[in-house]
Parts: structure tokens; C-alpha cells; sequence
């Protein structure tokens, strides 16, 4: 074996620095782990938490203005940003297939404690409003 392989990355390791984002760091230790670093097993993930900002995403929404947002049942069902519930609504609509509406009948049917602008806008979309910001494929 000459010096170049001996000097040579393991090949996972070549692999994983390939893949990375350019500010993650790959470290190499022996002995104790340091201070707010997490030991991470070979073929072992971790789950990361990263903030929210729900600013950001309406922001980020609001990027194309003709666009239709096809939304999954939990976007009705749990707590909503009122500011997403604007960037959807204000230029662009939010598009609901039978499917997703089965799903989100009883909360429609019912006066939620949730999203309840969002309820008033599809309830009204059912009472013929066809200005509501919702459209029904």
C-alpha cells in the first residue's frame, strides 16, 4: 500500500462529504465527546429541530401570485398561522379535491376551535361565495 491510500478517506467518508452542506463539519474524536456536541453512530440520524416563523413562509408564499395551494387535511385540523391563511387566500386560492374535503367534513361542520377564519372562508365557499379565496375541484 503506498502513502496516497494510507493518507485516504474511508470511503463512507468521502461519500458523506460529498453529500453535506458545505457548513457541516465532520468530526473525527477520540475520547470524550465536547460540549453541545451529540454523538452520532454510523448509520444512525438524528432528528433536528429548526425554527419556525410562519412570517417567513406567508413571505415565501406569496412569491408567485397566481399559484393554487393544495393543502393537506392537517393545515385545517391543527393550529394555522393566521398569516399563512392570508398568503394563501389573499391573491392566490387554496384548492380542496373531495378527498381532503371527507376528511375535513366534521370540521367543517362544526364551529372549530381552530383555524376558525379559515372555517368561515370554507363555509362560505359551500354557501356559494365564490370570492372566499377557495376553489372546489
Amino acid at each position: 500500500m503506498n502513502s496516497d491510500n494510507r493518507e485516504r478517506l474511508p470511503r463512507v467518508l468521502r461519500e458523506l462529504q460529498t453529500q453535506r452542506h458545505r457548513r457541516t463539519k465532520v468530526l473525527q474524536i477520540q475520547g470524550e465527546i465536547p460540549g453541545g456536541a451529540s454523538a452520532i453512530g454510523r448509520l444512525q440520524y438524528v432528528w433536528q429541530k429548526f425554527p419556525f416563523d410562519a412570517e417567513v413562509v406567508a413571505q415565501a408564499m406569496r412569491f408567485k401570485t397566481d399559484g393554487l395551494f393544495f393543502c393537506d387535511s392537517t393545515l385545517f385540523l391543527a393550529p394555522t398561522s393566521p398569516s399563512i391563511w392570508a398568503a394563501m387566500t389573499e391573491r392566490n386560492e387554496i384548492a380542496l379535491i373531495p378527498r381532503i374535503i371527507g376528511e375535513i367534513s366534521k370540521w367543517i361542520d362544526d364551529a372549530p376551535s381552530k383555524n376558525p377564519e379559515a372555517h368561515a372562508l370554507i363555509k362560505a365557499r359551500f354557501n356559494g361565495d365564490t370570492k372566499s379565496g377557495i376553489r372546489l375541484i
